[in-house]
């Protein structure tokens, strides 16, 4: 008997020390939202008790069946019952205050019984509140658990439901950027094109010139824009070989790295519905061969425009 008191004694005062201080912590940690569930039962619960009303006032209504309306009157009762029931699990001070009650008094009436263990009577009724107590603290403790579980849940919920929005939210914002994208695409330059010697260099249009090396050619380069639209800060450029010479002129300029010499005409602006004529492009060819020259047009208004024209050199 005395070693079954003191097991009962060290399990009261493990809930006291240890569960009461850890349950306190969680609760402080979930406080918003426990804040928040609670808004949703007294919300509940208030709704309850409206819907209540209106079908007590329907009892006056000979036209509805009565036992429908006590079934409604019975789920509604239920309903507003669970609320309020749950609503007082989400008070932390009183569920901290209820539960030292409970393991406090438990305790307390315990030794109280120890002190009175000569007289039977008076022992065991002490001993059953004690244990009264600490059996409805510990059904406090499981509800009040679960009631965090729930708390936790709802949290994660929150959470997911915010992450869910935030990816719509960039979502929307990618296609909105798609779409405008779309829209300055459409109103991008596309039909302007270089000619070179009569020669339209164009994708579908595989322009092939012969030319004898170690022998200067003299190019006709022309710059065609068939929009009705200007074209802001143009540059044409071509891309040789280094075996290439290109004698310098005024009207474009050269880079010249080991693997490949760049030459590059600056136009602004390049007016709609017009062909502007350029500098005549020079060049000599040193090692006989075929080339792919390749050609670009780059400017403020249009995408970036990339052909070829081969180049034989006998």
């Amino acid at each position: 008997m005395n070693e079954a008191l003191q097991l009962y004694g060290k399990l009261v005062i493990t809930f006291l020390g240890l569960v009461i201080p850890v349950i306190s912590i969680i609760l402080s940690i979930f406080r918003d939202g426990m804040e928040k569930v609670a808004a949703q039962y007294e919300n509940e619960r208030s709704q309850s008790e409206k819907n209540l009303k209106d079908q007590l006032a329907k009892v006056k209504d000979s036209d509805i069946k009565l036992e429908d309306i006590k079934k409604t009157i019975k789920a509604l009762e239920k309903t507003e019952k669970n609320a309020k029931s749950k609503l007082k699990y989400l008070e932390p001070k009183y569920q901290i205050i209820f539960l030292l009650i409970c393991f406090a008094g438990s305790f307390l009436l315990l030794i109280s019984a120890h002190l009175f263990g000569n007289h039977v009577n008076v022992f065991s009724l002490l001993l059953t509140i004690s244990v009264g107590f600490f059996i409805r603290g510990f059904i406090n403790l499981i509800n009040l658990f679960s009631i965090i579980v729930e708390v936790k849940k709802n949290i994660d919920d929150t959470k997911n439901e915010e992450i869910k929005n935030r990816l719509e939210l960039e979502n929307e914002k990618i296609n909105i950027l798609k779409i405008i994208a779309k829209k300055e695409n459409e109103h991008l330059l596309k039909k302007v094109k270089i000619v070179i010697d009569s020669n339209d260099i164009i994708k579908d249009n595989k322009v092939v010139i012969t030319i004898d090396s170690d022998k200067e050619k003299t190019f006709d380069v022309r710059v065609a824009n068939s929009e009705s639209r200007m074209a802001k800060e143009v540059e044409i450029g071509f891309v040789f070989p280094p075996s290439f010479m290109i004698v310098k002129g005024t009207g474009y300029s050269i880079f010249t790295s080991e693997d490949k010499k760049i030459l590059r005409y600056n136009i602004n602006p390049l007016h709609g519905k017009t062909k502007q004529i350029l500098s005549d492009l020079k060049i000599t060819p040193l090692t006989a061969g075929e080339y792919d020259i390749t050609t670009f047009i780059k400017a403020e208004n249009m995408e970036s425009i990339y052909n070829s024209f081969k180049v034989i050199v006998k």
